[in-house]
């Protein structure tokens, strides 16, 4: 035999996806119970428009004070009376706005004007004459309820960025993207110990051509800047809208302000991203192949690669074949606490229209180096980094992740480090 049992970390991939759509599922249900709340009574003001005027007679009005954890809120509490077809009605909604917010003086103007006594007109749903309302403007506070949408655009975009990734990772071959771990020569196709499984041996298919495909289409970069971009700004949003409110009031906090500069700066990187990535999507596509569909220490392979599209655009193109180790103290729950890159090979730098637009190289890994591994606290992962440059327009920018498989030795397994296993 010419190979030992790789062996892999035990996946269960119906469960961590299961786990991943239901957390970005209660994002979705969050940010669409939120939306309702502020949805529905804006959908009322605006069918309100069409309610007829009637007179009434303010009976009682006051500024209602709430305590929070951030402050006091305000809220205006009124009273009026009105006629209908001979019959009197009270109400006490001034505007369909749920809730109280900061800022006392512009609640107390209101009151301000509606001092008991005062006559005035309300709005009545001619075919609920118990449904009335005062203010049937659409003031700012209800582009509040927007900001839910963030939450939904991160739910429902997880969700489908995560089923799509899954319906991928099922077409693909399993050898192209398989993590590899050298195992005990001649051990079983069975259950390891220490909680891993193992493998086939590498077969046949290997030798067979390999498409290689980007960690992140320009679609997918598309999605995950605009839903980074609208999380982002609709946090930021909150604490502008308080800032504002109280500039409104006259009660401005300089200090506030200046603290929220960098976060409203990040905001509008994310927001320009957008643009950004939507220029990408008319970038040329490479479509890369590698021959045999797997890397070995010390053997070669066979680089191929294609643009569609107009790769008469790309002034340059690079590609590099990079390893980077991971190591992680944290048992695998957290992100890793250090990472390094231990090597790092130039395949291609070329600035001639014809070798940009289709070609192929010969990429070798040097025996020397470390072969593909994942453990918990530990990970050498193999990327493939290709870069187009485009004069005044986003570059093309794809990273890779490829399988380097330990070096092969005719009848003897795989040598590692110098050691014949």
């Amino acid at each position: 035999m010419g190979f030992d049992e790789p062996v892999a970390r035990r996946e269960t991939p119906g469960k961590s996806l299961g786990c991943v759509v239901g957390f970005f599922g209660i994002f979705l249900l969050a940010g669409l119970g939120f939306f309702a709340v502020f949805a529905v009574p804006a959908w009322r003001n605006l069918q309100a428009r069409s309610w007829p005027e009637v007179p009434c007679e303010i009976l009682a009005s006051r500024v209602a004070s709430h305590d929070g954890d951030d402050g006091d809120t305000y809220s205006v509490e009124v009273r009026y009376r009105y006629r209908v077809d001979d019959r009197a009605h009270v109400s006490e909604r001034y505007d369909f706005f749920p809730g109280s917010t900061s800022g006392y003086e512009g609640k107390a103007r209101v009151v301000e004007r509606l001092p008991p006594g005062t006559r005035t007109v309300c709005y009545v749903d001619p075919a609920d004459p118990t449904e009335a309302v005062l203010d049937r403007s659409f003031t700012a506070e209800y582009l509040f309820g927007l900001l839910p949408l963030a939450f939904v655009g991160v739910g429902a975009g997880g969700i489908v960025l995560t089923l799509v990734g899954a319906r991928r990772g099922k077409a693909r071959r399993p050898a192209g993207r398989a993590e590899w771990l050298p195992g005990p020569g001649g051990e079983p196709a069975a259950e390891a110990s220490g909680g891993r499984h193992v493998l086939p041996a590498p077969s046949a298919g290997d030798a067979a051509p390999l498409v290689l495909e980007a960690k992140m289409s320009p679609l997918g970069r598309l999605v995950g800047t605009t839903i980074a971009a609208f999380f982002w700004n609709g946090i930021v949003g909150v604490f502008l809208w308080q800032l504002w409110q109280g500039w409104h009031e006259g009660s401005f906090d300089g200090c506030v302000a200046a603290f929220l500069v960098p976060f409203v700066l990040v905001g509008v990187l994310l927001l320009a991203g957008i643009p950004y990535q939507v220029l990408a999507l008319f970038n040329p596509r490479p479509r890369l192949v590698l021959t045999p569909g797997r890397l070995e220490l010390g053997s070669s392979a066979v680089l191929s690669w294609q643009f569609g599209g107009w790769p008469g655009r790309i002034r340059r193109l690079r590609l590099k074949l990079e390893g980077v180790e991971e190591a992680s103290w944290s048992r695998g729950k957290g992100p890793p606490t250090a990472r390094e890159t231990f090597a790092s090979y130039d395949l291609l730098d070329t600035h001639q229209p014809m070798e940009i637009a289709s070609g192929s190289i010969q990429v070798r890994v040097p025996p020397e180096t470390m072969h593909t591994f994942d453990t918990t606290d530990n990970q050498i992962l193999w990327t493939l980094k290709l870069h187009g440059e485009i004069r005044f327009w986003p570059d093309v920018s794809e990273e890779i992740r490829v399988v380097v498989g330990p070096r092969r030795l005719a009848g003897a397994g795989f040598r590692d480090g110098g050691e014949t296993r």
